[in-house]
């Protein structure tokens, strides 16, 4: 996450299907009730036993303007499902910003 700059991504299955996104927070969390920073130890564990399945919720890719810019308000970014929930992107608060500005001129 550091290397990229991102605080947060989201998680696929094998299919490509959204399941959920995981932070630094988790990360934090995880290392805090595991009481360990071994590599050796946290190698035991998979990012499903760290992602919380509820944050970040993904919008479908018909969903209303108006419903990314309500749920960007509440998340740093919107993952975008099609109806088989395989992830097609994310929308971040600076995608939108920059869309409204785009609109407003």
């Amino acid at each position: 996450l550091t290397r990229c700059r991102y605080t947060a991504l989201p998680v696929l299955d094998d299919e490509e299907r959204y399941v959920g996104s995981v932070s630094e927070g988790d990360f934090l969390r995880h290392i805090l009730q595991t009481g360990t920073t071994d590599k050796t130890a946290q190698e035991a564990y998979r990012i499903r036993d760290i992602l919380r399945r509820d944050f970040c919720p993904a919008l479908p890719i018909e969903a209303d303007f108006s419903l990314v810019v309500e749920a960007a308000l509440r998340q740093n970014f919107v993952p975008v499902v099609d109806g088989r929930n395989v992830l097609c992107g994310i929308v971040t608060r600076r995608n939108l910003i920059a869309a409204m500005a785009d609109g407003a001129r």
